[in-house]
């Protein structure tokens, strides 16, 4: 039986073809091991990378640009260095815009959403549950006595408390709640359909995760709170979060003077 054969296709296409993109998939996962060992932290750097190798080929493609019989080789070898180029510069920029957008909203000592985001994702949550009619609940949380560790071992060390209390804090709030660093010492955990009375569980969890963490130089830290929900305490961001504010401080008042 005779095969056909395309004598168009010479034997220096068939066979580099495939080693010049078997060479390329090499060189793009040797570059994402890079990524992932030494860069990850620095987007900048990869996009970098991928200037270097789109400027690879176009040097390439100037030096054989005016000789009329470029081995296919080059040709090869040009188009892979400028397509991975343009490939790994754009991976590069898509992770400087997503740590950008982190960056944006999320604290940078507890690694928690921060203020901002916080009161976008509570707008969202209020206009979901105004549509729908569902209940919505937001806790406010102080950190006691933590003015005292700051004053006497110092802001390093009440960095680390901040860092600690937000783990536990983390791992104590359900998967559908968002848990977010307001300011200074004082927490917010927003809690989608979930009603103000059951918000009680919650805090109940969140008390005995922290007065039994281990903190540096033996520091003791309890909670006060304080409880908000839609539709009955307000309807807008603000409103919940200065009634809940309000009710945390009357709290952490009849509590440190009993």
């Amino acid at each position: 039986m005779a095969f056909p054969f395309n004598s168009n296709l010479d034997l220096e296409s068939i066979i580099l073809k495939p080693i010049l993109m078997l060479s390329s998939f090499i060189l793009f996962f040797s570059l994402w091991k890079l990524y992932r060992v030494y860069i990850r932290e620095r987007s900048w750097a990869f996009s970098l990378i991928g200037i270097g190798l789109y400027a690879i080929g176009t040097t390439i493609n100037f030096m054989f640009e005016f000789n009329s019989e470029t081995p296919v080789i080059i040709d090869y070898t040009k188009n892979g260095f400028m397509a991975l180029g343009m490939s790994v510069f754009t991976i590069g920029i898509m992770m400087i815009v997503r740590q950008l957008i982190s960056m944006a909203n999320t604290d940078p000592i507890t690694g928690l959403y921060n203020n901002r985001f916080l009161h976008n994702i509570l707008d969202h949550e209020l206009k979901r549950s105004k549509r729908y009619g569902l209940p919505l609940s937001i806790i406010f949380i102080d950190l006691n006595n933590f003015k005292n560790v700051n004053d006497l071992m110092g802001h390093s060390i009440g960095d680390v408390v901040l860092r600690k209390v937000s783990e536990k804090l983390l791992e104590s709030v359900r998967a559908t709640d968002v848990l977010a660093r307001y300011g200074g010492d004082e927490f917010v955990v927003l809690m989608p359909q979930t009603e103000s009375s059951s918000s009680k569980i919650i805090i109940k969890r969140l008390q005995e995760a922290v007065c039994n963490l281990d903190l540096p130089g033996d520091s003791k830290i309890s909670l006060s709170f304080g409880i908000a929900g839609y539709p009955e305490d307000g309807d807008n961001a603000d409103q919940l979060l200065n009634i809940a504010d309000r009710r945390m401080y009357e709290n952490k008042y009849l509590s440190e003077n009993k």
